[in-house]
């Protein structure tokens, strides 16, 4: 009897190990088709996006160049713009390397305007200031433009009193107390100034402008009773002031006083 039964426990074990061992190569052989449709499905997905590169490479164009200064010295810290003149055409922008050359890359066939945003905001946008250089982009195809000078502006100052601290209350729920402030150019936009600093009487504000070029300044302030440094109240509409810096002359700083809600 103990023969047999030791023959049959013996038995049973080989048939769990045999059994085991076909659980595990079939564990083994999904593992395996697994990872060769994973290996696949990656193939196809480099394959794809390497189609899909060369077919954007042939179907759009680039334009490269270099940015400087009045002194033809390279502007670094910069990004270059290049806004499409049709509606529709998405725009482009790449930063500018330490020798002050870009490459703009990726570009739709069409015109595009080329717009200059340095960190140095003494520098002027030509986009905004002035006529910006336009090229014609063709599919597959590379522009090279001329050096693009990037000239420095004059600095307009503003000074806003608020001895009340009225900008900084809460809004009213019946007037919007906040003022909006900034220079009108001959494409009837508002480039409104930057906030340089705060102090307890009021705020200062900076903005870069051409030399020798006649400008509207414009502020309003709903909600809000301002006069300027002559006593004049700022009209509920807005109030214009004719703006000109010469190159060698002196500016003055425009001041605005917020005297309380309307």
């Amino acid at each position: 009897m103990r023969s047999w039964y030791s023959r049959s426990i013996a038995l049973q074990n080989e048939t769990d190990d045999l059994r085991q061992t076909a659980e595990e190569r079939t564990h083994l052989s999904t593992t395996m088709v697994r990872r060769m449709r994973v290996a696949k499905c990656l193939a196809a997905v480099v394959i794809i996006c390497r189609c899909a590169t060369l077919v954007v490479a042939q179907s759009s164009g680039s334009v490269r160049g270099k940015i400087v200064d009045e002194n033809q010295q390279p502007i670094t810290s910069a990004y270059i713009i290049a806004n499409p003149t049709s509606v529709g055409v998405p725009a482009a922008r790449a930063a500018v390397s330490s020798d002050g050359s870009f490459v703009v890359s990726g570009l739709v066939a069409g015109t595009y305007s080329i717009c200059v945003q340095a960190q140095d905001t003494s520098f002027l946008d030509p986009c905004h200031w002035g006529n910006p250089p336009q090229v014609k982009v063709t599919a597959g195809q590379s522009v090279t433009l001329q050096p693009l000078s990037v000239l420095k502006g004059s600095q307009l100052q503003v000074r806003l009193n608020d001895p009340t601290q009225q900008l900084a209350r809460a809004p009213d729920p019946k007037a919007l107390r906040t003022v909006i402030m900034g220079i009108w150019n001959s494409s009837s936009l508002l480039y409104r100034p930057t906030l340089t600093s705060v102090d307890q009487g009021g705020r200062e504000f900076q903005l870069s402008i051409p030399y020798n070029v006649p400008l509207r300044f414009f502020i309003v302030g709903p909600g809000l009773k301002m006069v300027d440094e002559n006593g004049n109240a700022v009209l509920g509409k807005g109030s214009t002031t004719s703006v000109q810096h010469q190159k060698n002359g002196s500016h003055k700083t425009l001041v605005f006083t917020v005297q309380g809600a309307s």
